[in-house]
């Protein structure tokens, strides 16, 4: 993995990490973007930071997905053009960390 494209990516879900407002996907990026300039004269380590920060903006990307998939529903369940689902039970359907229920 080129250098240029570890920085990219680190950045790109870095941001998500913050839009999401979740502290242990950050703490992770904090460590591989720190971990860059440590790992970079090592080829082995540095492929394997690559393949994790990879595989954490994946995963990360993937969540917000489904964030966005779950907003959506229940703003239809709110303006009744959807059947309750989401909001069966007194379920308001409000969360602040993206990352704590599984969407």
């Amino acid at each position: 993995m080129p250098a240029h494209a570890f920085l990219i990516l680190a950045i790109l879900t870095f941001a998500l990490a913050i839009i999401a407002l979740d502290a242990r996907i950050l703490l992770a990026q904090v460590i591989l973007f720190l971990g860059y300039f440590f790992l970079k004269d090592s080829t082995v380590l540095f492929t394997l930071a690559g393949i994790l920060q990879i595989v954490l903006g994946v995963f990360t990307l993937y969540r917000c997905k489904r964030f966005i998939d779950y907003d959506y529903y229940l703003q239809l369940e709110k303006t009744r053009l959807a059947r309750p689902n989401l909001t069966k039970g007194g379920n308001k359907g409000g969360d602040f960390n993206l990352f704590r229920k599984p969407y």
